[in-house]
């Protein structure tokens, strides 16, 4: 499970039944607490044991997901928010292909200036960067000063 939705998590199962209300617990305005999905479950179950159920008639909020970034507990940028807030449109990924030679162009320079994609190191051959003797004068340098 990516990211446990109430929708997703099997009611069911003790170990899922809570799991979807331990994710992005928010610990300050600003702050949630993030759990690996792991203990989330063991939390789950614990709770569940205890006596601790939902009541979906009872439910003032939900959480909304990440906007942006990966979809997994560990992504703090998911909020709860108020059971009646409207979802946000979501984020569409351009496809690649459908666009012009210039267009992919124009988006790589950007990733190259983005340090996302770096240029390759020039290739030089072995013949352009040594010869025999700079190879036995590195040798005999690098055996200089020894007993």
């Amino acid at each position: 499970m990516r990211f446990p939705t109430q929708n997703q998590c099997d009611m069911g199962d003790p170990a899922q039944h809570l799991l979807w209300a331990l994710a992005q617990v928010p610990m300050s305005r600003t702050q949630p607490m993030l759990l690996q999905e792991s203990i989330a479950r063991v939390m789950s179950k614990h709770l569940y044991e205890c006596g601790f159920r939902h009541h979906p008639e009872l439910q003032e909020k939900k959480l909304q997901l990440p906007h942006r970034g990966q979809q997994h507990m560990l992504n703090g940028s998911a909020r709860w928010v108020s059971i009646d807030e409207v979802e946000p449109d979501p984020v569409v990924l351009p496809d690649m292909s459908a666009m012009t030679v210039h267009e992919q162009e124009h988006v790589i320079n950007q990733l190259k200036q983005l340090g996302r994609i770096e240029e390759p190191a020039t290739p030089r051959s072995v013949a352009e960067t040594t010869n025999l003797r700079s190879v036995v004068g590195q040798a005999e340098a690098s055996t200089e000063g020894e007993p």
